[in-house]
């Protein structure tokens, strides 16, 4: 019984090791809440501090860091730096669908009008799912900017390694917080 317990144990510590649960701090950024982006063409230059992005329908809630590297996704969902900030444009969002979190797992759930929520700076942007399709694994054109505000989530597509699935949601609602909030 006792080798049983060193063996789980043991296992356990693989299993985070390999997944890389065990971040340093270091692997985050300071959140700046009230620090203003600069805008341009539609994309964000200021500084992505980091989010929660919270999706209803399939009861994920799960925070998104900034970036989009593998060594990132392995962490968490990750914001596209080649994209706009939150409310600014065309916001797009990677994540995994089988690997590590997979906190995209059930995004092929999705249809039209669901809602998903992106708190960002002590804001709250509210989004409607439009439309969900599919994209060659190169076709980088849906971060680009778009003519509207929206939200944009990607992930591996079920059964075709050459494909992504994406989420296109449009912004319906920007709910700032109130001084209010956070005194009695």
């Amino acid at each position: 019984m006792g080798w049983a317990v060193i063996i789980v144990a043991m296992l356990i510590m693989l299993y985070l090791f390999i997944t890389d649960l065990v971040n340093s701090p270091e692997d985050y950024e300071p959140l700046d809440l009230l620090a203003e982006p600069e805008v341009y063409e539609g994309r964000a230059s200021g500084e992505f501090g980091g989010a929660l992005l919270k999706i209803p329908a399939i009861e994920l809630s799960t925070p998104v860091i900034k970036g989009t590297s593998s060594q990132k996704l392995e962490k968490a969902v990750g914001w596209y730096e080649e994209s706009a900030i939150p409310g600014q444009g065309n916001t797009a969002i990677a994540g995994h669908r089988v690997l590590y979190g997979a906190q995209f797992s059930q995004l092929h759930l999705l249809k039209p009008g669901d809602i998903i929520i992106l708190d960002y700076r002590l804001e709250t942007y509210k989004y409607q799912v439009e439309k969900i399709f599919m994209v060659d694994n190169n076709d980088w054109s849906i971060i680009e900017p778009l003519d509207q505000t929206a939200l944009t989530l990607t992930t591996s597509y079920p059964g075709d390694r050459r494909k992504r699935m994406v989420v296109r949601a449009l912004l319906v609602e920007i709910i700032g917080y109130q001084e209010s909030d956070f005194t009695n």
